[in-house]
C-alpha cells in the first residue's frame, strides 16, 4: 500500500515552495541554498523550477529530471534549518 505524504506544491518566488502535506500541514521551503549543489543546479533556471509537481511522495520538476523525496524535503525544513543557527 503506497501512502501519499504530499498533497499539493506550489512554486513561490526566490526559490521558495509552498507545501501542503497530507496531513493538512503547510509549509513553506527554501530551496535557494541549494541552487549551487550540482543536483539542484537546473532549479536556477526560474521556468524549470516554476515546472514543480508531485506525484504525492516525491517533488518533481521537468517530468522527473529533479527530484526530492519527501524525507529529503523534510531534511531542507529541519536539518538545513537547525545548520543556519
Amino acid at each position: 500500500m503506497n501512502v501519499d505524504f504530499i498533497k499539493s506544491v506550489m512554486p513561490l518566488n526566490d526559490w521558495r515552495l509552498f507545501v501542503e502535506m497530507e496531513t493538512g500541514s503547510l509549509m513553506v521551503v527554501d530551496l535557494s541554498h541549494k541552487l549551487d549543489t550540482a543536483r539542484f543546479g537546473d532549479l536556477r533556471d526560474f521556468e524549470f523550477f516554476r515546472s514543480v509537481s508531485t506525484d504525492g511522495d516525491i517533488v518533481l520538476w521537468g517530468g522527473g529530471r529533479v527530484r526530492l523525496t519527501a524525507r529529503e524535503l523534510m531534511d531542507v525544513v529541519f536539518v538545513d534549518k537547525k545548520e543556519d543557527l
